[in-house]
């Protein structure tokens, strides 16, 4: 055992530990990939031992982070809670044990089956989304989203399961309790909160950690464990295989590291007996994980852990016959592999502009955007485009330079003749010219861009699509008409969006944000922009007067529903029955 998760353990152990040299982020860090609170550790060290420790400021700093990581949580939590119990919508946070589970990745939450449509749509109206790119079986997985800041994700469940269910749902139900330390949690009882914790990080996480260990050991401390409930019920779904695995794995932890015996002697002779009968199990957890040095969390293959869930369904005559359970089996195996690690067709696509007057705050949303976009697991291609800056645009300027100018650098032409190099004269011709060559810009690079990474499944963000394109070429020409048949054709010929997005700021907010173009072009701009948006109601307009964060959280939940929306439902039961997308 290194240092570091010596002294970790000592202290979570609350003990008085002297080791020199000690770096406190080191362990900070390790508690943090453990899942271990600061806040229970602080409380639990009613003796004030280890003092350095607890008086440095990494810990100050890291404590007070977990602090308001609680009440951010527990303060949205509460505003859920007050919408389902005006509905009588129970709830249980079936992977806690009598604390409030905010250093969880996400929220988990039980509802009954009758409610879970009920609770899902509450949160919608609360402003969640459901990303439904993350579909697993009997649950739902929402994000909620400030500005580009995060809320709370929560996992919704109406079955505790992981692929398949490994616990009686009615015994959870009939058994669970209210905290007396905090009204706000729901939690199982013993029994049933021994049997998630060793399904969900074994099976389902593929590793344990020191707060999978705190919560078994506390299980098996607080009040006695009905035992022989806990293996029929393994036994019963098939799964007991995997139960004795990681009992046995849970004492070794214990004895190593904690020099505790956890696990009852009849209850481990047990489980020792039946792994010795299945080499299978025997050789991998001997060699390793037995006879390996520990460390927290500690990582667990994924393939063996797949053959013990595998097993569990192949077994269970409650999935129909063998055919049936061999097409769930193989069939949630390919679709995990061909989605999750070829990355086939991963997402389906989306096409989404953001349009406006320049210094009108679309680089702010766009980037807000794709930082939701990321956190919720999708990426996304940006693509910048302005008539003429795209490649038959730009080579004609190029040749209209050479032809003029020679090889004269553009800077040195500025300078000499006072004018902007890359602008044409303005005449009839030349206006005719440059949006000839702006059309077929926009035809030809529209298609290339956007279609080739719509074939590829991916979520492109334009910043600046036609209707800028069609407002720079009439700005630019004798007699601007931003009504020409010829755009008509054009919105024919390139693909079609997803979601336009049209940022508005008055001219005046412009000018004061320091844009340098004159007043007028702004205004003018402003006027064409109103007169494009008036032909178009699918425009989403986002007035950017009001507050940045009200602006972004509102395109954020439009476009990243209308992104999920195209996923279809994925599961039959526990079936996969679409791998393709809309």
């Amino acid at each position: 055992m290194n240092n570091i998760q010596k002294f970790a353990i000592s202290v979570f152990k609350n003990e008085e530990v002297v080791c020199d040299n000690i770096n406190y982020e080191s362990v900070l860090d390790y508690y943090k990939r453990n899942s271990i609170s600061l806040i229970e550790l602080a409380n639990k060290n009613t003796a004030r031992i280890n003092k350095d420790f607890f008086e440095s400021e990494h810990f100050k700093k890291a404590y007070s982070e977990e602090e308001n990581l609680y009440k951010k949580w527990a303060t949205e939590f509460t505003v859920i809670k007050e919408k389902w119990d005006a509905e009588k919508i129970d709830y249980i946070f079936h992977k806690s044990i009598n604390d409030f589970p905010y250093l969880s990745g996400n929220l988990d939450i039980l509802v009954r089956e009758k409610d879970f449509t009920r609770a899902g749509e509450i949160l919608k109206e609360i402003g969640y989304i459901d990303l439904r790119s993350i579909q697993e079986a009997h649950k739902e997985y929402y994000r909620k989203f400030e500005g580009e800041k995060e809320i709370i994700p929560i996992h919704l469940h109406k079955r505790v399961c992981w692929v398949v269910p490994f616990c009686d749902i009615d015994h959870i139900w009939e058994n669970y309790k209210i905290s007396e330390d905090d009204p706000l949690v729901h939690y199982p009882g013993n029994d049933d909160a021994a049997l998630i914790i060793c399904a969900h990080h074994f099976l389902e996480d593929h590793q344990l950690s020191l707060f999978d260990l705190k919560v078994i050991r506390e299980c098996i401390k607080r009040e006695n464990i009905d035992w022989n409930f806990v293996i029929k019920t393994a036994e019963n779904m098939r799964w007991d295989h995997s139960l004795y695995t990681v009992l046995i794995i849970f004492e070794h932890l214990a004895n190593t590291l904690l020099g505790e015996k956890l696990i009852p002697d009849k209850i481990l002779k047990k489980s020792k007996r039946y792994v010795r009968s299945r080499n299978w199990i025997r050789m991998i957890l001997h060699t390793k994980i037995l006879k390996k040095n520990i460390k927290l969390p500690m990582k667990i293959s994924h393939l063996w852990t797949r053959i013990h869930t595998t097993l569990r369904e192949f077994k269970d005559p409650s999935f129909g016959t063998p055919s049936d359970r061999f097409i769930q089996v193989f069939g949630g195996l390919a679709d995990r592999f061909i989605q999750l690690k070829l990355k086939v067709a991963a997402h389906p696509n989306l096409v989404v502009s953001f349009s406006g007057v320049d210094g009108s705050g679309k680089s702010t949303h766009i980037n807000n955007l794709r930082k939701a976009f990321d956190k919720c697991g999708v990426k996304t291609e940006y693509y910048w485009n302005r008539a003429g800056s795209m490649p038959f645009t730009t080579a004609a300027l190029k040749l209209y330079r050479f032809l003029k100018y020679g090889k004269t650098e553009k800077k040195d032409i500025i300078k000499s003749e006072n004018t902007d190099a890359s602008v044409m004269p303005k005449n009839n011709t030349t206006s005719g010219l440059w949006r000839f060559l702006t059309i077929l810009d926009m035809i030809v690079w529209y298609n290339i861009k956007l279609r080739f990474f719509s074939y590829k499944g991916r979520v492109i963000i334009t910043d600046r699509y036609i209707m800028d394109n069609i407002i720079d070429i009439e700005m630019a020409a004798n007699n601007p008409d931003i009504n020409r048949f010829i755009y008509k054709i054009v919105r024919k010929l390139i693909p079609e969006l997803d979601r336009q997005i049209f940022i508005s700021l008055s001219p005046q907010t412009i000018i004061d944000r320091g844009c340098d173009e004159r007043r007028e072009e702004i205004e003018l701009k402003h006027k064409l922009y109103s007169e494009l948006i008036k032909k178009d109601e699918n425009i989403l307009i986002i007035d950017n007067e009001k507050d940045i964060s009200d602006a972004s959280s509102e395109i954020i939940n439009k476009v990243i529903t209308s992104f999920f929306d195209k996923y279809p439902d994925k599961f039959d039961g526990y079936k996969v029955k679409s791998w393709r997308y809309k």
